[in-house]
């Protein structure tokens, strides 16, 4: 409870920082946890490839004791002791890894003596020091430990070997050989004894080893899986409810807006009325300025009474779901209809409009969510059509739908802002320059309505050149679409 009493004081910027946070984490315990892992595997492969290079030492050690057994050759006792040098040399790194602060100069070293890979060493010893204490690589340094005790052995077995042989005179007689002989047959015993202990010892070495191999892969992946599980389920618990506050606060927002915008309108209405009830007298007395002031108020209200009836049909499809109630009209009758609205506009700005579309088109559509479409795309040719540009709107009807063509050759979109159009308040850059008080909210509708109604909507550009919107309404018109939002017929809106 706390936790999420502390979550819903946070902003959301800061609940998303902890999402971002929670996910950094897992990736760095991910790769944590791989590390491990691989170093872990790393590890056993070079405590496994020493096994054989110490048991492959004590094999030739003890091979050259018996050559020098029978030929005492002073070459082959200095080869038993060169062989001995590789187990010898892994003792002393065990011996210093033992102790509590070890030297790991001198494990190291005893390591290399060893005939160890020098990449290998580190891994080595990380093993030896962070695992000394799990039960399949403590079982493995006890043999270890029984192992060096038996080079031991081997040593002093040497040693009294290299004694007897040194204090024979030769050449030898019969009598001499025989008890020489007789003095060295228990040696030699002992060396094959020791070298048939070493080889046990070696073989369950290698094998506690691997099962440790196992167990310890084992345990890393539970414990990976585990902790990875749980920290997973509390950044999704988070996440969940980051995105539900997120949907209240984006609710609220939307319900706010639209509040407001609607008690804007009073005020609106009645500096509207004022404004047509000051038009119906003689303003002849009045100066130039001022009436232009009354005519500059006129045209300022249309435009912010446009810009409330926007923001209120944005406000009412985020909060619900848009309405669509098609029926069949005469898709050129109404064509027209809107376009007569619109000319005036146009004509101000010696626009010529350009129309193209059979006699008649019936289909089915819903006349105020087409005259929304209409009036959107037909207001930005006009508002982004230089002076003595071209408007053309056209109509057609083929096996795929209902196509409706709306083009100018106004400012044009940049390459680099065409992915963005149809996002809510989104504005190019040139259409801000032209039209500094837009919303970007327009083609957001549209692009919304299009959607709902089972049609599809796109469009080509070129900067400067001129842009062309397609709407492509399904073959049977518009779509049926359940809903409890109805938008504000924008032919209405001035009336």
């Amino acid at each position: 409870m706390f936790l999420i009493r502390w979550l819903g004081n946070l902003s959301v910027s800061k609940k998303f920082y902890i999402i971002i946070g929670c996910i950094l984490f897992m990736l760095l315990f991910g790769l944590g946890s791989f590390w491990m892992a691989m170093t872990t595997m790393s590890s056993i492969r070079a405590y496994v490839a020493g096994e054989g290079l110490w048991s492959k030492a004590q094999k030739e050690a003890t091979i050259s004791l018996g050559k020098y057994a029978t030929s005492y050759d002073q070459a082959d006792y200095e080869d038993f002791i060169e062989f001995l040098e590789i187990p010898l040399g892994d003792k002393q790194a065990r011996l210093e890894l033992e102790k509590p602060e070890p030297d790991l100069t001198i494990a190291r070293q005893g390591f290399l003596d060893g005939g160890n890979h020098p990449d290998d060493i580190d891994n080595l010893i990380f093993l030896f020091r962070r695992f000394r204490t799990v039960s399949y690589l403590d079982a493995a340094i006890q043999v270890w430990t029984k192992g060096d005790a038996l080079i031991e052995q081997l040593i002093e077995l040497g040693d009294t070997m290299h004694t007897i042989i040194g204090a024979s005179d030769a050449p030898l007689d019969a009598s001499e050989q025989a008890i020489l002989d007789r003095q060295l047959a228990p040696l030699i015993e002992e060396n094959e004894a020791i070298d048939t202990r070493l080889t046990i010892l070696e073989n369950e070495f290698s094998a506690t080893l691997g099962e440790g191999s196992r167990s310890i892969t084992s345990i890393l992946l539970i414990l990976m899986v585990a902790l990875s599980s749980l920290f997973g389920i509390f950044v999704l618990f988070i996440a969940l409810f980051i995105a539900r506050t997120v949907t209240q606060v984006d609710a609220a927002k939307s319900e706010f807006v639209a509040m407001v915008s609607h008690q804007l309108r009073t005020p609106l209405t009645l500096i509207k009325w004022s404004i047509e009830r000051l038009r119906k007298i003689d303003l002849s007395a009045l100066t130039s300025p001022a009436r232009d002031d009354i005519e500059t108020i006129q045209l300022e209200t249309k435009r912010m009474a446009a810009l409330i009836s926007d923001i209120l049909d944005t406000s009412r499809m985020e909060a619900g779901t848009l309405v669509v109630q098609p029926y069949e009209i005469d898709l050129v009758a109404a064509t027209k209809t809107i376009l007569a609205e619109v000319r005036p506009s146009a004509h101000e700005k010696g626009l010529k409009v350009e129309e193209s579309y059979p006699e008649s088109l019936v289909t089915l559509a819903d006349p105020t969510l087409l005259q929304v479409i209409f009036m959107n795309l037909l207001s930005n040719a006009i508002k982004y059509t230089q002076r003595g540009g071209t408007i053309r709107v056209s109509l057609e009807k083929d096996p795929r739908g209902v196509l409706i063509t709306v083009a100018d050759t106004g400012n044009g979109i940049s390459a680099e802002e065409q992915s963005y159009v149809f996002d809510k308040l989104f504005r190019g850059k040139n259409a801000a320059r032209t039209d500094p008080v837009g919303t970007g909210i327009g083609l957001f509708l549209v692009k919304s309505i299009v959607t709902k109604a089972g049609g599809t909507i796109w469009f080509s550009s070129e900067e400067g050149k001129g842009t062309t919107f397609y709407v492509r309404l399904p073959p049977v018109g518009m779509r049926t679409h359940k809903g409890n939002i109805h938008l504000s017929n924008p032919l209405q809106r001035d009336r």
